[in-house]
């Protein structure tokens, strides 16, 4: 009797319903569903590696930076103080408003004319700064609803 009692939890945990009889006919549905979502899945992917060839996105909880050719789409709640581009080392750096306090992180991107990212907090604002293989000018324009876009047109002066 003390068998069967421990047997009977073990077999109802080991269903996903205990409460419902399999059918024939349900099986049939979610093997189909799931092929068709496998399907859909798969044609997504395909979509989304042709417009990874032409951009790269880097998320983090506060930031959202996605690095195209001609410059980078920056999506935040936040304000852009300032954007300037340094000379030695070649870097872009833009400044965006914010009382959060963080560790710096650091990301190799190697796309387009961009090499590397690192992100650090200051005191009322954290910075972005983004490493260059070449001089570009800088120019920021803002998006809605909230963001940015920098462009990074190519030059011999910043």
């Amino acid at each position: 009797m003390k068998r069967l009692l421990i047997l009977i939890p073990l077999l109802l945990v080991g269903r996903e319903n205990p409460f419902v009889l399999p059918n024939a006919s349900s099986s049939s549905v979610a093997s189909r569903s799931s092929f068709a979502s496998v399907v859909s899945v798969a044609s997504q992917e395909a979509q989304q590696s042709s417009v990874a060839s032409k951009q790269k996105k880097i998320v983090y909880p506060f930031v959202t930076l996605v690095f195209k050719k001609n410059g980078v789409v920056i999506l935040t709640k936040n304000r852009v103080q300032r954007i300037f581009v340094l000379d030695k080392p070649l870097k872009l750096v833009i400044d965006i408003s914010s009382k959060k306090s963080f560790s710096s992180r650091r990301a190799d991107i190697d796309f387009a004319n961009f090499t590397k990212l690192t992100i650090g907090s200051h005191k009322h604002y954290y910075r972005i700064a983004i490493g260059l293989q070449q001089m570009c000018k800088a120019k920021l324009t803002k998006k809605k609803p909230f963001g940015y876009f920098v462009s990074c047109e190519p030059s011999s002066k910043p």
